[in-house]
């Protein structure tokens, strides 16, 4: 996978959780984003446009940014902060995820 994004010049990740990486469940793939990655979970936000990632980012005490798309906002409500696309996004609101811990 590594080789495949470095030749289409998206070598651009600090991290990635690949199918290589056998992980059976979405929380265990979120898990080892935030080990790989070095940061505790409770410091790390999921973006997502499934209702599974949103909760087991939540099992996770990650924050969950859910991504309208396949799902509608009223299916992903449980989200911290929805969007229609990631292009609506900005850093401050992200930050504010973070503003209450």
């Amino acid at each position: 996978m590594t080789n495949a994004m470095e030749g289409m010049g998206l070598d651009i990740f600090d991290a990635m959780v690949t199918a290589e990486d056998d992980m059976d469940t979405r929380a265990s793939q979120l898990l080892a984003a935030a080990i790989k990655l070095a940061r505790p979970p409770r410091k790390c936000v999921a973006f997502t446009g499934s209702p599974e990632v949103v909760t087991a980012a939540h099992n996770c005490t990650m924050k969950a940014v859910g991504v309208v798309g396949s799902y509608k906002h009223y299916d992903l409500n449980h989200a911290d902060l929805t969007c229609g696309s990631m292009s609506e996004l900005s850093l401050i609101n992200v930050r504010r995820l973070f503003a209450l811990d």
